[in-house]
């Protein structure tokens, strides 16, 4: 399965540009973007963004960010590519996403072992070192703009998607376990 993922738009017009393009250049099957789509609140972008991935003909799995508020966490908790504490399954994986640290608590062990973890901030480095029974296999993840790295660690593999207002992206292929990332 080859996966677009993106994260960290903020809003911005060309990141949706990017986006389109991206979508109908790079034959995905699927998308992941791991939050900060807005900035604040607003939600017409947000709409703007839903339509491209509606006009793209993709199936996504969504988180919010820090930067994504009020009624643009509800409209994605609304919308048929929600995975906040909700699996999805696409092909033989399952998604399952985290958008607030503050969720943890509530997560059940099952709902991320073996599966593909999506959260906006970054997981703990010490945390990741750790070999978990319960460990999701992929954990994927947002919020830091520079970083872009695929990284082994004993129970789950890290894939740190870069920001989108950078013009940087990944195209992950979780059955093949490569990321590959460019610049648009």
């Amino acid at each position: 399965m080859k996966i677009l993922m993106v994260s960290d738009l903020h809003g911005q017009k060309r990141c949706l540009d990017h986006l389109d393009q991206l979508i109908h250049d790079k034959k995905v099957d699927f998308l992941v973007c791991a939050g900060d789509i807005t900035q604040f609140d607003d939600i017409s972008y947000l709409e703007k963004f839903l339509s491209v991935i509606r006009k793209g003909k993709l199936g996504a799995a969504i988180v919010w960010g820090n930067n994504d508020q009020g009624n643009v966490r509800k409209k994605i908790l609304h919308s048929p590519y929600n995975i906040h504490l909700k699996p999805m399954k696409q092909g033989d994986w399952t998604f399952f996403g985290i958008s607030e640290i503050e969720d943890i608590p509530v997560i059940k062990p099952d709902d991320i072992k073996g599966n593909i973890l999506v959260t906006h901030r970054p997981p703990l480095f010490t945390q990741l070192k750790m070999k978990l029974p319960n460990a999701p296999r992929y954990h994927i993840s947002g919020h830091v703009h520079h970083a872009a790295q695929i990284r082994k660690f004993p129970s789950t593999t890290l894939v740190q998607i870069p920001s989108l207002t950078l013009g940087r992206y990944a195209i992950f292929d979780p059955d093949q376990e490569t990321a590959e990332f460019f610049h648009v």
